[in-house]
């Protein structure tokens, strides 16, 4: 989160950065994201699949959730 706010802090990066965190949202921070499901599909069989969907949620949220109170 850290490293993520100093890129959209900086001039330079933020444009790009905050596309990335929307795509990032976007693709893991539901269970039904394309990333989450992909995530999934390449874990299994060695680990279950929902599990993986369900760890990709909360940390993505987590993330999220960190760098909106880093910008508050």
């Amino acid at each position: 989160a850290r490293r993520l706010t100093t890129i959209l802090r900086d001039v330079r990066s933020a444009t790009a950065g905050a596309r990335a965190v929307h795509l990032f949202a976007e693709l893991f921070a539901s269970r039904g994201g394309e990333g989450a499901i992909m995530a999934a599909r390449a874990a299994q069989p060695v680990v279950d699949g929902d599990q993986i969907r369900l760890m990709c949620e909360v940390l993505a949220t987590d993330l999220l959730q960190a760098l909106r109170v880093s910008e508050g």
